[in-house]
């Protein structure tokens, strides 16, 4: 859901953050039903891999632990991240951190 006129946007970001923590914790906690509820929804990884494309710096970080965690030992996910072309994702998102690191160099 679009953040209301009284949320500022960091609230909604840490918001999320602490979301994706609880998935993650779901995800490591050997917990194999909530594990496998994440991965057959068929929103879960299209919706974290968007998260690791916007790259926030919070967000993007805690997206790409769960969806490696869910991926892990997983075929059906590593199928999902296949079809939805993550690894250009990744590729992108290394790539803007790279030149980040680049310019940091630079000054």
């Amino acid at each position: 859901p679009a953040p209301s006129s009284s949320a500022s946007p960091s609230s909604w970001t840490a918001l999320r953050a602490n979301a994706l923590r609880a998935l993650l914790s779901v995800v490591l906690s050997g917990c194999s039903g909530g594990k496998a509820a994440l991965q057959n929804s068929a929103r879960t990884v299209p919706l974290l891999l968007q998260l690791v494309r916007k790259g926030k710096s919070t967000l993007a970080p805690l997206a790409t632990n769960t969806l490696w965690v869910l991926a892990h030992s997983h075929q059906r996910t590593v199928q999902n991240l296949r079809s939805l072309k993550a690894l250009d994702v990744f590729e992108g998102v290394a790539s803007v951190a790279r030149e980040s690191l680049r310019t940091d160099d630079q000054t």
